[in-house]
């Protein structure tokens, strides 16, 4: 009797003596959620000048007092994801709900590491440990592989893909090598960035792959890291905090999948007994666990399926540094150049507007992106329909009466050419 109890405990002390993955993995989420926020803490807190574009506009007057507490809120929530992140997940719900207010009151807090990261904070709320750390990596899985497919075009090949390669040679200090390269060799190479993402998202997705796939997904992220940072092109830290965090989910989940499957090998009869010890049942939602599954797949699945046939937001189906979007820009002339405060001429630059206005040499050309970037430290969202609304906004305020807006209609996939209309 005492030795079938101790054969059939010994498994799950064993697992018990291992480490619970999905215990930290959600701290860490947590935490990088945390610093990515105070990173980009004007965003999130403070008035600005830059406007502000809400989803929905009945809550803009509501804003100013509610963001700070939803502000709060959020940060309490993710603090205490990250001290009693299980069994207890009470704490996901005002971190969610918090999310979606702030969300909704300012489109451009939807980054894509907001969204990823509610992803999986969503996931460790409807379902077990064991089954939300499977989420997550599929997650990972659609991340690289929708974003790998959205930059795989020559629109990206000749545009911003050898910006992102020129940024990696530099932090590696092999400029010099460049230099030597004709147009079609930077071409060539550019494409193969978001050809090597795709090859990781497909290495994970398979199982007799996915260590080295994981393995591959942490260095890409550490080649990423490389050329978005100091050393390369000086990105925003909103984005280099959260190539960190994929890299380290990326390790967490490496982690897990040799642990399972070395506790397949050792104890497959007692498996099902051993996962019930890992993974309780979290009686907070009575409706079936296959809603909550179609749930979780058609806020993954359903947006990265709209930006492939060019609708939806970009972000949110993952088409990150995509080509396929439209480029708006404003040029003013020196009348309405006046008309700014001082605090908003020193973003704007001289520049011939592009396609059919380049003969208009006399307006000047407002650096939206630029400005964001160093007043709210993150970017704008790619979609053409915010940067037309921050426009209106400004020419509403300041009454600009001959403002000039370029629309650069997405690039071709097969031919890089971006056409260009003027209003």
């Amino acid at each position: 009797m005492q030795t079938s109890s101790s054969a059939t405990t010994s498994p799950s002390k064993g697992m018990a003596a291992g480490i619970n993955i999905p215990d930290l993995l959600i701290r860490w989420v947590c935490c990088w959620w945390l610093l990515m926020i105070l990173a980009t803490w004007p965003l999130w807190w403070g008035v600005h000048e830059f406007p502000t574009i809400p989803y929905v506009p009945l809550i803009e007057k509501f804003s100013p007092w509610v963001d700070p507490v939803a502000t709060m809120v959020l940060f309490i929530g993710l603090l205490a994801g990250v001290l009693f992140p299980n069994p207890k997940t009470w704490w996901c719900i005002p971190v969610l709900c918090s999310t979606c207010w702030l969300v909704l009151a300012s489109q451009q807090r939807l980054q894509p590491w907001v969204w990823h990261s509610g992803l999986i904070v969503l996931s460790w709320l409807l379902f077990s440990p064991r089954t939300a750390s499977r989420w997550w990596l599929v997650i990972l899985t659609t991340i690289y592989i929708c974003s790998g497919i959205s930059k795989l075009d020559l629109a990206f090949a000749h545009e911003l893909g050898p910006t992102l390669l020129g940024g990696l040679l530099q932090s590696l200090g092999l400029s010099a090598i460049s230099r030597l390269w004709s147009p079609i060799t930077w071409h060539t190479l550019s494409l193969a960035l978001p050809a090597g993402e795709l090859l990781v998202g497909i290495l994970v997705a398979i199982p007799r792959t996915r260590t080295v796939g994981l393995i591959l997904a942490m260095i890409m992220h550490g080649l990423l890291i490389s050329a978005l940072g100091p050393r390369g092109l000086n990105h925003s830290a909103g984005v280099l905090l959260w190539n960190i965090s994929c890299a380290g989910i990326a390790f967490g989940l490496l982690v897990q999948h040799r642990q399972l499957r070395k506790s397949k090998r050792q104890s497959e009869p007692l498996l099902p007994k051993v996962e019930s010890l890992q993974t309780p049942s979290r009686p907070l939602f009575s409706f079936p666990e296959n809603v909550r599954h179609l749930v979780m797949g058609s806020l993954l699945w359903l947006p990265a399926l709209l930006v492939l046939f060019e609708l939806g937001a970009p972000w949110t189906g993952w088409a990150v540094y995509s080509m396929r979007s439209d480029k708006v820009a404003l040029y003013l002339n020196e009348d309405d150049l006046q008309k700014l405060p001082p605090s908003l001429q020193k973003w704007v630059e001289p520049g011939l507007p592009e396609g059919p206005c380049a003969d208009l040499d006399h307006l000047h050309r407002l650096a939206l992106n630029h400005w964001t970037l160093t007043e709210l430290k993150a970017p704008m969202p790619p979609q053409k329909s915010f940067s037309m609304a921050v426009i209106e906004h400004l020419i509403e305020v300041y009454a600009l009466d001959s403002p000039l807006v370029a629309l650069g209609h997405p690039s071709s996939r097969w031919s890089a050419v971006r056409t260009w209309s003027c209003q």
